[in-house]
């Protein structure tokens, strides 16, 4: 071997083996290819994520919404319920006004006026009252 030290040094036409250029063609293409499937996989993991979020959202939709319906089915009930009362001790209170207004003191007679007047709450019943 000799040795030498070259300032410049410069080449001219390099013929590369058709063999070898095949091989570093095969390469580009298989990192090409391995570079679509990294891609591909990718995307698919997106899609599966997504449709977890999705998929969570709507279980989260669903819940409030069931809890909604049955919050507002429980304030309708006890404002039903509440109703009633104001409007059952009302009609208690306005009966003892009127039995003690009108000196009503029989239980028969209280009785027979509780009748008449379930009677006539009645809506399907025609029922006219008159007094003598």
């Amino acid at each position: 071997p000799v040795h030498a030290v070259l300032d410049q040094f410069h080449l001219g036409r390099i013929q590369i083996p058709d063999s070898v250029a095949e091989q570093q063609l095969e390469s580009r293409v298989q990192n090409e290819r391995n570079g679509m499937e990294a891609f591909l996989q990718q995307a698919q993991v997106e899609r599966d994520q997504t449709g977890v979020e999705v998929n969570k959202i709507n279980l989260e939709t669903s819940r409030v919404l069931q809890t909604a319906r049955a919050e507002a089915s429980l304030l309708m009930a006890r404002a039903t319920a509440t109703a009633l009362k104001t409007t059952t001790n009302a009609l208690n209170n306005g009966t003892k006004m009127l039995f003690d207004a009108v000196a009503i003191v029989g239980q028969e007679q209280r009785i027979a006026f509780s009748y008449m007047r379930t009677l006539l709450d009645r809506q399907d019943l025609d029922l006219g009252v008159s007094y003598l």
